[in-house]
């Protein structure tokens, strides 16, 4: 008897880091690395604002594309930010960023139609790509370059089938923030082939030494052909309200919002005016986040640096670090597993974010400074008990 699966649905990739986490999920005293969750709570005014909203009964279906307030609030704080202005019909409120992107590619993208992907990637750019009926190509990041991508590789990389590409700065998961020189050289390709790109910016508000961010958008010719996406789960800490949203031209922002009608029909109506009442959000409140996350990542390092074998590149932002294991010889996913099972400790195998994170690990530093030096005490311990690695041996770039 048949299964009834569609070919889409035997298709698309499984997360290695699901993996990893539904087997943490089977133990006790885990020390959670692989999951980019942030560990802070919603900040209260949020949390009051979304009682108030529940309590007056803002909890009825909302226009598709998002409540009026919090599209104008959206197109007005990014129009101070990036010095070009954005109106409320550019925006399309979504849950979370991840549908923001998928609904993006769906009315952008038609079956053949290729997009190259810097890699090491976010696991569900592939997935969702594949949905599209589109093709994925990857592009090698180099841990030589700061796994920045070079903008000569892309231009090479682009064939007459390519329309897309995704740029995701800062990066996830290596930490890297692309720089202006690199932006340029993006944006000047997207002009010259005619290619749409995908700002994936979930991490915007993530940057470390007070280093600023800045999106292509903003480049000379390029708001017209860059959809923006963002989430307030990471700034906010607000994973589980499920609010992102895609800021594009017009035909896009519509469309996707008429395509959202298809879907969920639109975002949670409370979950919005959490939404609306973050831009309220004092700068200090979310500043206090980022620098404690800097400083967590400072401690990481510095315990990761101790241990013999183990290559730590310094993260710009996010809140990971990407850090090579394959002096060890022990492919990624297997290295997650036993370092799991022997010592409670989940990260994220390198090859979750495609082949070219093979000798890699992922960890999370949102975390207690308390839960990272355990993990780093318990992770002196594994690696001590793997053969010591020959200084100079069998280290691989990627």
């Amino acid at each position: 008897m048949s299964d009834f699966l569609s070919r889409r649905a035997r298709t698309l990739p499984y997360s290695g880091i699901r993996e990893v986490f539904d087997l943490a999920g089977t133990m006790d005293g885990v020390i959670h690395l692989e999951i980019g969750e942030p560990d802070f709570k919603t900040p209260p005014s949020i949390v009051k604002a979304s009682f108030r909203a529940a309590a007056a009964g803002m909890t009825h279906y909302t226009s598709s594309a998002g409540v009026p307030e919090l599209r104008a609030r959206i197109a007005e704080g990014l129009s101070c930010e990036l010095g070009i202005p954005f109106g409320p019909a550019e925006v399309a409120v979504t849950a979370g960023g991840m549908e923001a992107l998928l609904l993006a590619m769906l009315v952008t993208l038609d079956p053949g139609d290729e997009v190259i992907v810097p890699s090491p990637h976010w696991p569900n750019y592939e997935a969702h790509i594949l949905l599209c009926g589109g093709t994925m190509k990857r592009l090698r990041l180099e841990e030589s370059q700061g796994f920045r991508l070079d903008p000569v590789a892309l231009r090479n990389a682009v064939s007459e089938r390519t329309k897309a590409v995704i740029l995701n700065s800062p990066h996830n998961p290596t930490g890297a923030v692309l720089d202006d020189e690199r932006l340029q050289g993006v944006a000047k390709l997207a002009r010259d082939r005619d290619l749409l790109v995908f700002a994936d910016e979930a991490y915007a508000c993530l940057t470390f030494e007070g280093r600023p961010f800045r999106s292509i958008a903003s480049l000379a010719g390029m708001k017209e052909r860059t959809v923006i996406v963002r989430t307030f789960s990471k700034s906010h800490a607000m994973t589980g309200w499920r609010v992102g949203y895609l800021v594009a031209p017009r035909a896009v922002a519509e469309r996707a919002a008429r395509l959202h009608e298809h879907t969920s029909a639109c975002t949670s109506s409370v979950s919005q005016a959490a939404a609306l009442a973050a831009f309220d959000v004092p700068a200090e409140t979310t500043g206090k986040m980022v620098r404690e996350y800097e400083s967590r990542r400072d401690l990481l390092i510095r315990g990761l640096k101790r241990i013999p074998g183990l290559r730590v590149s310094k993260s710009e932002g996010t809140f990971y670090l990407f850090v090579a294991v394959d002096a060890f010889g022990i492919p990624a996913l297997e290295l997650a597993k036993r370092l799991l099972l022997e010592e409670r400790v989940a990260v994220a195998p390198g090859t979750a974010f495609g082949e070219e994170g093979e000798g890699y690990v992922r960890l999370c530093f949102a975390n207690s400074r308390a839960n990272l030096r355990e993990a780093v005490r318990r992770m002196q311990g594994f690696f001590a008990g793997l053969q010591t690695p020959t200084p100079g041996s069998s280290r691989r770039v990627l």
